[in-house]
Order: structure tokens, then sequence, then C-alpha cells
């Protein structure tokens, strides 16, 4: 079984998601979010 170490940023993204969404999320709703938190452009 492969862990996954995610930093503090992707920890606290997850962490908001879940509160935000109430639910597991999609990776659209992970790639919004981002977008919106990080202010990154993602193609």
């Amino acid at each position: 079984m492969k862990q996954t170490i995610l930093s503090a940023k992707q920890s606290e993204l997850l962490e908001d998601l879940i509160v935000k969404y109430s639910q597991i999320v999609t990776f659209d709703q992970i790639i919004s979010e981002a977008k919106n938190n990080w202010k990154i452009v993602v193609t």
C-alpha cells in the first residue's frame, strides 16, 4: 500500500474542501478551490 505525504498547503486545502462541501470532493472542485486559494493557473 502506497502512502502519500501531503504538504501543509495541500492538507489545509483538503480540510477546507471537506468543511465547505461536507462530502468527498471531485477533482474539478479541488482545482477550482486551488485556483481561488493559491492564485495559480491550472490548465
